[in-house]
């Protein structure tokens, strides 16, 4: 059963690694939980590692464990449970002896494995029911063995828990606020604010930092190290244009207006403007959108590192999106479809992307807004798609890449492995980019399985990466290349070919990173 709960919890997208799962095994086996509710607050403070995620474990602990009391466990499940506390039991001889019915002495000559057989074998001679008490294996007692009642080391066997508290709290969902998933709601205006503090631009770094350049020269004991930072005149600009008509959007245009406004000390400039469903040759700088109607064609004459983003639900009727007739603003008479528009605001505006409230497994019952999602990146008003909408301007192919080799390297910023390699791979990057013959031919991509960008970040930060780090926080990536253990390299030869050719695998660290290097120019041919 708790192994088929860690892979439910993988398969919802929580990133519970191997290494924490052991450490609840180890808890489980010195008796730390004795009871459900203990096993919910130790299990979500080992396995899950940020609050994001709380509201997905409460929901897969409810499901997982809501029917546990109405199966009796089976021998070898009984056996295992009862191999998992002897360590517990074995510190309080006496306690054990009166629970079950021995002497200290007889339980000092009994091996554990006779330990066990007694124990079971005792649970199958009970013939008679016991309610109360600390003796025998019963109920409601206070003994170690037993069903709803207490003990610091106690396990429960057979019988209906009465001890729901556990799973009350799980369905309760209390941080549903914290989840990813979901419109997001006003008390989470400060995580959304942190996922926006990645809407940066890429341009260069060329204004030194002096306070920076001192601290990391303390650190460097007196070894001098300028740090550069982007020009302030580099903020970007962000144009925001919402869909303030109609009551399924009414609930989210105050919280998105007031987000944005937040947010704007970090942007050179943020204008807004509103509309109506979707978006005709004009739209609005006033939320009555009446007064101040801006052309399209004007809007768009913008600087080309401007960010678009679209908030709406991006549902209507057909000939709203598709007939030049579908104009619902009176009066209002247009030349061409709204779809037309769309495509126009896409095509002038490479970094843009459509909000859409509603839940994506919603998205595709209705045509305009898989019409609309096939012109714009689209993403869920929720932190979740916050942040990949963010970061979606960074999105490339592995084909696209121009050299002659990628090597890609599977970490994780929870892996010893990885940390402990780290400095390696940053002098085989430093091998590539101070080699004027390898330079811009071959390139190192790191991509941290189940990491958060933030988590990605604090990786690159702290052991000093050089090259790209990009996170796959939902495992898909890590999926694709058959869920390999970390860290792990692979070799793609590029060489502008239609198919992709993966030359070279390697599962661990190298120490050797010249001859490494010298592998990979004669396996990929490097010229």
């Amino acid at each position: 059963m708790f192994v088929n709960f860690f892979y439910t919890l993988r398969d919802k997208g929580i990133p519970v690694t191997p290494t924490s799962f052991l450490r609840l095994q180890k808890a489980l086996g010195m008796g730390l939980i004795s009871s459900l509710a203990d096993f919910y607050s130790v299990t979500r403070s080992l396995l899950i590692k940020s609050e994001r995620y709380f509201d997905i474990y409460d929901q897969a602990f409810a499901v997982a464990f809501r029917g546990m009391a109405d199966v009796e466990p089976t021998d070898a499940e009984l056996s295992e449970m009862v191999k998992a506390m002897l360590s517990e039991w074995l510190k309080d001889p006496g306690g054990m002896a009166q629970a079950l019915g021995l002497s200290e002495k007889e339980i000092k000559q009994m091996t554990p494995d006779e330990l066990v057989e007694h124990f079971l074998k005792r649970l199958k001679e009970q013939t008679e029911a016991h309610h109360g008490g600390n003796h025998w294996i019963g109920t409601h007692g206070t003994s170690p063995t037993g069903h709803s009642g207490y003990h610091p080391g106690g396990m429960r066997v057979g019988g209906e828990s009465r001890n729901k508290s556990a799973i009350k709290v799980a369905m309760e969902r209390r941080y549903r606020d914290y989840s990813q998933s979901g419109p997001i709601t006003a008390s989470q205006i400060g995580e959304a604010l942190k996922r926006l503090k990645h809407l940066q631009p890429a341009g260069p770094r060329d204004v030194v930092n002096i306070d920076e350049t001192i601290r990391q020269t303390m650190r460097n004991a007196g070894e001098i190290e300028i740090i550069f930072d982007r020009r302030l005149a580099d903020r970007l600009k962000v144009k925001l244009l919402i869909d303030n008509g109609g009551w399924s959007m009414d609930p989210y245009v105050e919280i998105v207006q007031v987000l944005f406004h937040y947010a704007q000390f970090q942007f050179k400039e943020l204008e807004i403007y509103f509309f109506h469903n979707t978006i005709y040759s004009k739209i609005w700088q006033d939320a009555q959108r009446f007064k101040k109607p801006v052309l399209v064609e004007e809007f768009a004459r913008s600087d080309p590192e401007t960010r678009l983003i679209i908030v709406g639900d991006a549902a209507m009727a057909p000939y709203e999106l598709a007939d030049h007739r579908g104009a619902i603003y009176v009066g209002q008479n247009e030349s061409r479809p709204s779809v037309d528009y769309l495509k126009f605001l896409s095509k002038n505006f490479r970094h843009a992307v459509w909000l859409n409230p509603q839940p994506q497994d919603h998205w595709y019952y209705t045509w305009t807004v898989k019409t609309i999602a096939g012109i714009f990146p689209m993403f869920e008003l929720s932190l979740d798609g916050l942040e990949k909408a963010v970061h979606q301007s960074g999105t490339f192919k592995a084909d696209e890449v121009k050299g002659q080799v990628l090597i890609i390297q599977i970490f994780s910023m929870y892996c010893p492995y990885c940390q402990k390699d780290a400095p390696n791979v940053n002098r085989f990057f430093g091998l590539i980019e101070n080699n004027p013959k390898l330079k811009g031919k071959i390139k190192i991509l790191g991509i941290g399985v189940g990491n958060t960008q933030f988590e990605v970040n604090t990786f690159k930060k702290k052991y000093k990466v050089e090259f790209p780090l990009v996170p796959d926080n939902d495992f898909i990536i890590h999926k694709i290349v058959g869920e390999v253990r970390t860290p792990y390299f692979m070799v793609v030869k590029l060489n502008g070919a239609k198919k992709l050719e993966v030359v070279y695998s390697r599962l661990g660290a190298h120490e050797n990173v010249e001859a490494f290097l010298d592998e990979v120019i004669k396996l990929a041919n490097v010229k």
